[in-house]
């Protein structure tokens, strides 16, 4: 999206960076992805001082390595369909999901696909949430 329009985002308004975002994420007209757009808002405008979580750090010298910075982060390349199952979201926040696909269209091959990848990963943890 923003390759084809280079100055899209400073010629533009929140609004539109929602849509647009949600459209070049997700299903065109998409009310599922606007309302997840508007919950991850909402919890940034609330833990926007959170520590992000040490797996997601950059270890760029050897404090940090030695404080684990990096430590645990599943690069999902190297995984099936490119998905690696972690939570990244900071503590207040785990288990907490944004998008929540409808059975209309396009979104009904989303939710079956994100119901197989986080299926995969509970039965794998033997775990229920998520």
């Amino acid at each position: 999206v923003a390759e084809s329009q280079p100055n899209w985002l400073t010629n533009t308004t929140w609004m539109d960076v929602d849509v647009r975002l949600k459209d070049a994420t997700s299903a065109p007209k998409s009310n599922s992805a606007y309302q997840a757009l508007n919950r991850a808002r909402e919890d940034v405008g609330r833990t926007r001082n959170d520590p992000v979580p040490t797996h997601l750090r950059n270890p760029v010298t050897g404090l940090m390595r030695s404080e684990g910075y990096g430590r645990g982060y599943r690069y999902a390349h190297d995984y099936p369909g490119h998905f690696a199952a972690m939570e990244n979201l900071p503590e207040r926040l785990r288990g907490r999901r944004y998008y929540e696909p409808t059975e209309e269209g396009f979104e009904r091959g989303v939710g079956e696909r994100l119901r197989r990848w986080w299926g995969e990963r509970k039965a794998a943890e033997g775990t229920s949430d998520g």
